[in-house]
């Protein structure tokens, strides 16, 4: 069991943030109160911004505003540290942000044990350039033959920890995390049970983001939430949306005696992280409840009150409705405490926009710089506060606010990260100050590892799978008792119910294959339990799903036969929905995320579940995995030093993309009519029933079977659902005993 009170430091931390190379550039910007909006341009958009952009509409491949906060090209150019990795932008980025923060450490690289340092990354699992041009040099290879794509950007979903590990010849575990807007945040915290379980003696944390240039463009314009004006205003009166960002903040932690003992420059101290997920509303509306969870978590473990807190670094976007909500949770927090000193709030997204999973990453490099300043930075257009700030008593300036140091405790500061499916965190920090007696320090065995604490064991009470044809486990099994080969099963159809999952048919039609098949499968494991608890953990492996990097094509190419990006598509296609959803849907409001680390995602979800269960956080864990092998770009052809090479496209093709027409029939009881939905025609045909009677109802998803795949052998979808503690009646059936997982 670790011991929570063993604190944490950051010890190194780098930024690079638009127009900012720095956080020495990145803390002028701020003091400047400037911000980095500018139109995006034709080397990211990759054709004319004319073709793409028409102005309050949600028309199909179109944005509603050309104004983005990206990073300068020049920043990343001339940069060899990504030569070995496909030289994505991308990973150019990370590993620049990367080796400032071990610079700034101060202990690299001899006094930093690069076998126990341990890499987490927060990464959005959308389309990079170089995956977008992966798909399109498939289709096209004459565009790309002086200048081929490496095929190792088809490992996209965790390429950045991947190219981490291996640059800066790290031996500890690596792997990435999807949280959406809250993935950096929710990285400090599995950084920080690693260090206490003695797992690592560092961390290499915090979150990246560079996508195709495209893609957040066109998603947020179908969602209507970018900034028409292309201003972001967070928490002011004008707000009128958000700006996406982009960048990336890396930060290196450590045990605070293992800090001081290599004289490690201390940015800060880790107080606590509260996680949790919203049960209510809707998947893009964030909920007071949830917030508040995390927040009070926060408070309760670390023994602190919210009127110990002088800032709080607001996750505000610029969307009015979103925002408002944070006030309201941060009013009800502070309900009980209006006789302290109200604390300062602040936003970064103003200056440099919406950075995603790396939203947290930014607001911990402002925050961990205004307490080395000793100055809280002005907001952009705070002369102008929303109505609803007006009525409270937190303090909203346009100007610089002094922050002194206090005489008889430390300096502490909030950040609120709050993603897409209301995906919650809030982290507290505070300032280092040397009267801070630490902790006895963790001993290393004789052979220089860590010792493992006995810890309890974990029941696994409840499994389910979908492998090709084979739709669940006992059908699995016996395929495998009788070693049967899986060559020609891939999945055809996928059944769910309408009425559990809550979902408008439409979504179910336009979400990709592996988000219903994950889902279904879950709640098929949760049903052999019973009633789930409410403090039930997701854990997710997945990877990619390379359909996503056809809208690209789309984009780029005239005669690209692929559906367009919708609003359903849209929330179809992120892959932090998937556990998100699932929460939703057994009404659990403990953390849900995806993971990503290549063949072992679903081993790294088992591994995080059981942490979580052993600290007592959860009471529950739904692990799973899931892979829906696409029929273009993931067909291996030969090996190559660097992973796959992809099968040309003759010359001669028409470059039409496999078929994606998926047929949806549901019907809500035995006497209406099934309606049938056929995703690439404009609106729905109407079709008499099939049958005279419907058992329960379905929604039914039928796939192509694309000659590609004939051949390939499909790997198992499967999960599991594990419980702390004995087996009891009201727990799990008893017949359903699957064993117990120890290490």
């Amino acid at each position: 069991m670790q011991d929570a009170h063993i604190p944490i430091a950051i010890v190194g931390m780098g930024g690079i943030f638009p127009t900012c190379p720095n956080l020495d550039t990145f803390w002028q910007l701020l003091l400047q109160q400037r911000t980095t909006a500018r139109p995006l341009p034709p080397t990211r958009s990759g054709r004319s911004l004319a073709h793409f952009y028409r102005a309050e509409t949600t028309a199909l491949d179109k944005i509603i505003s050309p104004y983005a906060c990206l990073l300068d090209d020049t920043l990343l150019a001339n940069n060899k540290l990504a030569d070995k990795f496909g030289r994505d932008p991308l990973i150019t980025l990370t590993l620049a942000a990367t080796q400032q923060a071990l610079d700034d450490t101060r202990s690299w690289p001899d006094n930093i044990d690069h076998r126990t340092t341990n890499t987490i990354i927060g990464h959005v699992l959308l389309p990079t350039e170089h995956s977008s041009k992966l798909a399109e040099q498939f289709y096209f290879p004459e565009k790309y033959q002086n200048n081929p794509i490496d095929p190792i950007n088809r490992n996209a979903a965790d390429l950045p920890a991947i190219a981490i590990h291996q640059h800066f010849n790290l031996q500890g575990d690596r792997y990435c995390i999807d949280t959406a807007c809250a993935s950096t945040l929710y990285t400090l915290k599995l950084a920080m049970d690693d260090l206490r379980n003695a797992r690592a003696s560092t961390v290499i944390c915090g979150g990246v983001l560079r996508t195709d240039g495209l893609y957040p463009q066109m998603g947020f314009s179908q969602l209507l939430a970018l900034s028409p004006r292309g201003r972001c205003l967070p928490l002011t009166a004008n707000a009128d949306g958000l700006l996406v960002g982009e960048g990336a903040g890396i930060f290196v932690l450590k045990r605070l005696d293992d800090a001081l003992a290599a004289d490690d420059r201390i940015h800060g101290l880790i107080s606590a992280v509260g996680l949790s997920n919203d049960t209510h509303g809707n998947i893009l509306a964030p909920d007071s409840t949830g917030q508040l969870q995390a927040m009070h978590s926060a408070y309760q473990t670390s023994d602190l009150s919210p009127t110990d807190v002088d800032y709080i670094e607001c996750h505000a976007t610029g969307a009015s409705r979103g925002d408002a909500v944070e006030i309201n949770s941060l009013q009800k927090l502070f309900a009980n405490h209006r006789n302290h000193q109200p604390p300062v709030l602040g936003t970064v997204k103003g200056n440099i926009g919406h950075l995603l999973t790396a939203a947290g990453a930014a607001a911990l490099a402002k925050t961990l710089l205004a307490l080395r300043h000793n100055t809280i930075p002005p907001n952009i257009g705070a002369d102008m506060p929303m109505p609803l700030l007006t009525d409270t008593p937190f303090v909203f300036s346009d100007s610089t606010t002094p922050w002194p140091a206090h005489k008889n405790k430390p300096r502490r500061a909030a950040i609120n990260g709050f993603g897409f499916g209301g995906i919650n965190a809030h982290v507290i920090v505070e300032e280092y100050r040397s009267i801070v007696a630490p902790k006895t320090p963790q001993r290393k065995s004789s052979r220089g590892k860590f010792p493992h604490p006995r810890k309890e064991r974990i029941a696994v009470v409840g499994i389910a799978t979908h492998c090709g044809t084979l739709t669940d486990a006992k059908q699995l099994y016996a395929n495998v008792l009788t070693a049967k080969k899986l060559h020609q099963k891939h999945i055809t159809t996928i059944h769910a119910p309408l009425t559990r999952y809550r979902l408008p048919p439409t979504q179910i039609q336009e979400m990709l294959p592996q988000q219903l098949l994950m889902l279904n499968v879950a709640c098929a494991a949760a049903d052999m339990v019973g009633k789930i608890p409410a403090a039930t953990g997701i854990y997710i492996g997945l990877g990619l799903d390379c359909n996503t990097n056809n809208f690209y094509l789309r984009w780029q190419q005239d005669n690209i036969d692929w559906p367009a990006l919708t609003y359903g598509r849209t929330l179809g296609a992120l892959g932090s929905v998937i556990a998100s959803r699932i929460a939703r849907v057994l009404a659990s409001h403990a953390p849900a995320f995806t993971i990503s680390s290549d063949a072992s995602s679903g081993i790294k979800a088992l591994e995080l579940a059981r942490t979580a269960l052993q600290q007592n956080e959860i009471t529950t864990a739904i692990v799973g995995a899931v892979d829906f092998a696409t029929p273009s770009i993931s067909t291996p052809a030969a090996p190559t030093s660097r992973g796959i090479a992809m099968q040309p496209v003759p010359s001669s093709s028409n470059h039409s993309l496999p078929p994606n027409k998926t047929t949806i029939k549901y019907s809500l009881s035995s006497t209406t009519h099934p309606t049938k939905i056929t995703a690439l025609s404009a609106a729905p045909t109407i079709s008499p029933p099939t049958s005279a009677t419907a058992a329960t109802p379905t929604a039914c998803l039928n796939l192509p079977t694309p000659s590609c795949l004939q051949d390939r052998v499909k790997p198992p979808k499967s999960t599991a659902k594990i419980a702390q503690g004995k087996h009891t009646p009201s727990m799990c059936n008893p017949h359903h005993n699957y064993g117990m997982l120890s290490n």
